[in-house]
């Protein structure tokens, strides 16, 4: 038991709604167990020492109360049991909340100041899937000419975003940060903190809907960026359109185009994919070893933001011949003379459509699709699921 509570607390952020929502759904505790391991963090070994010191404490005061035939105080301790070890610990959490919040305001609140300040331009990525990918795209073709730091890993909450930008030496021509959603309100603290100047948003999912509740309540919230951002600096996935309904200036990507630029002479291969972006005036070709259709929006909103940021074409072009895909994101291998795509980091619906397209276009005598579908989809559960199966019969 002491060791279930401290899990589900770190599991849940220590948050007492979102901890509380877990307890009171009585889940199975060898399923929850296998969504991820306790990480022994100190906080969770200060935790565990507390939680199974009061846990002792509680079966010895119930073996006292049989010993001297105190059966009510016996019956209650048993009944309560879970309940004090519960208490106990939100008591504690409570307190270290109180006091670490307090210092992490401080924190974020100087991160701030260093963000507002910095002469660096600043782009913000978000959205419920593709973040990663999409900031590792920028990393590298922007980066071919211009100095710039980037938010590491899924480091992309205000207390991270913080510590990054804490260590910033302050000459980086181009500042790129993941923003990270549970909750409403998220994004707008996160661009509260980060001050952005350009934002590329990568496409709408149902994640989180334990918090958010619905689709509609999580794109309300990455629409509050547009009282952050111009209009004319999004950059946004098609998908996203209803999103930023009203945005007349918002640049979309697609398949087909991206603002005025056609999408032309497309080719997709187990091997990668290759495109041209055409104007009237002017041209770029597009070839990356990423796989499937869905990553052309990606990489021709990232060439025309790079270009915008004074990237030179042919430097576009050459970095974005150098992409490959990221582990456990769409990565192909040879498996006993058969493709193995590693898509293991999927975790949203877009994302499960992007690979089954993929699935479909490529030939092959035998396909094999696995998965284990998908968590924290809410109401929505059924139905999602539902649309995977639709999508998984179709794809041969």
């Amino acid at each position: 038991m002491p060791f279930f509570l401290v899990y589900v607390f770190q599991q849940t952020d220590y948050e007492m709604p979102r901890f509380y929502s877990v307890i009171r759904s009585i889940p199975d505790i060898t399923n929850l167990r296998k969504r991820g391991r306790l990480e022994k963090t100190t906080k969770v070994k200060l935790l565990l020492i507390f939680a199974y010191a009061l846990y002792f404490a509680c079966i010895a005061t119930i073996v006292c109360a049989l010993l001297t035939g105190s059966y009510y105080l016996l019956f209650g301790m048993l009944i309560l049991l879970p309940l004090v070890c519960i208490s106990g610990l939100v008591i504690v959490i409570a307190i270290a909340n109180t006091i670490v919040g307090a210092l992490r305001s401080r924190y974020i609140s100087k991160a701030s100041i260093i963000l507002a300040n910095h002469k660096g331009y600043k782009i913000a990525v978000l959205g419920s899937y593709g973040k990663t990918s999409m900031k590792e795209l920028l990393i590298e073709v922007i980066g071919s000419s211009k100095k710039i730091s980037a938010t590491t890993g899924n480091k992309n909450v205000p207390i991270s975003i913080s510590r990054w930008a804490g260590k910033l030496n302050g000459d980086e021509d181009i500042l790129i940060v993941e923003y990270g959603e549970s909750k409403p309100g998220d994004i707008a603290k996160l661009a509260k903190l980060t001050h952005p100047d350009f934002v590329v948003a990568t496409g709408v999912a149902p994640n989180h809907l334990d918090f958010y509740k619905t689709e509609e309540a999580l794109a309300h919230d990455f629409k509050s960026v547009t009282n952050y951002v111009a209009a004319k600096n999004i950059y946004a996935n098609i998908q996203m359109k209803h999103v930023f309904q009203g945005e007349t200036d918002v640049t979309f990507y697609s398949e087909t185009n991206i603002g005025q630029w056609k999408i032309k002479n497309i080719e997709v291969t187990i091997k990668g994919i290759y495109f041209e972006l055409v104007q009237p005036k002017a041209s770029i070709k597009i070839s990356s070893h990423l796989l499937g259709r869905h990553n052309i929006g990606p990489l021709a909103a990232v060439a025309l933001l790079a270009m915008r940021l004074g990237v030179p074409i042919k430097k576009i072009e050459q970095s974005i011949a150098n992409t490959k895909p990221y582990d456990h994101r769409m990565k192909p291998r040879q498996l006993h003379g058969a493709w193995l795509i590693d898509d293991t980091y999927n975790g949203n619906l877009e994302g499960f459509k992007a690979g089954l397209a993929l699935l479909k276009e490529l030939p092959a005598k035998r396909k094999i699709y696995v998965t284990p579908g998908l968590v924290s989809q809410g109401a929505l559960t059924e139905a999602v699921h539902i649309e995977i199966g639709e999508k998984i019969a179709i794809a041969n």
